[in-house]
């Protein structure tokens, strides 16, 4: 049963309910952003030189937990160069032609009112695991219904083999009675209407031989539908007598 179709699609719809945990549990995910900056400028007669140029880069990571409080901790490097004119001096507030300023924030946010200190992202988290824990439990019911099924549809098509090897049986010893019976006719040592009585009797025969192949046939084909095998196998030659079963 492994194989079977409704084993899959039982096993891809519990599979299902995973998106959303997962969708439940990626907000409490640590987020990392990270940027560059860079700007250049040109001064004309400006004291502090002919152009600046400046790069700044931040770099943060933050997380929110289930207790609705979101940390974050952000750094940032700004770094300044100033180009001066040939021969000019530099200002004195300033240490040199280069300037670098580094910045480490910390920041903590709170949820308020409906989601108070995170009731309402732990109500979301355990709401999803009840409804993966339901769809793993279905899963597990479902495929117990697929078992039996499929012991049913084995035995279903077994009893329909079995009664069409009888209903071939039935039939051989009618077509020798039969056959008898002709031979009393032709030698005289028959009964009126003895014939037609055992042609008739031997034609219900046929009747239910018919019948039988056309329920064990419908009965095999389900057990190949059901547990995904070849199509066609076996059946045309299992119809034709064969005693193995299934």
């Amino acid at each position: 049963l492994k194989q079977s179709f409704r084993a899959q699609e039982g096993n891809l719809q519990a599979e299902q309910q995973r998106l959303p945990l997962y969708l439940v549990l990626k907000n409490f995910c640590f987020q990392l952003a990270a940027s560059c900056y860079y700007q250049k400028n040109k001064f004309d007669g400006q004291s502090l030189g002919d152009q600046d140029e400046t790069l700044m880069t931040s770099i943060s990571l933050s997380k929110l937990f289930a207790t609705g409080t979101t940390l974050g901790v952000t750094y940032q490097r700004n770094a300044d160069k100033y180009v001066f004119p040939t021969g000019a001096t530099i200002p004195t507030s300033l240490p040199g032609d280069r300037v670098t300023q580094d910045v480490l924030g910390l920041s903590v946010q709170q949820n308020l009112l409906a989601d108070f200190f995170g009731r309402a992202d732990r109500a979301d988290i355990r709401s999803a695991n009840a409804l993966y824990d339901a769809a793993m439990i279905s899963r597990v019911s479902n495929l117990q219904d697929l078992v039996l099924n499929g012991i049913q549809t084995y035995w279903s098509a077994y009893v329909a083999q079995q009664t069409f090897q009888q209903t071939l049986a039935a039939r051989s010893r009618y077509q020798k009675l039969t056959e008898a019976v002709r031979k009393k006719t032709k030698y005289g040592y028959a009964n009126p209407g003895e014939v037609e009585q055992a042609e008739a009797e031997l034609e219900g025969q046929e009747q239910n031989v018919k019948s039988a192949s056309v329920n064990y046939l419908s009965a095999l084909d389900n057990l190949i539908t059901l547990l995904r095998l070849p199509a066609g196998r076996g059946s045309g030659r299992r119809a034709r007598g064969r005693s193995r079963g299934p």
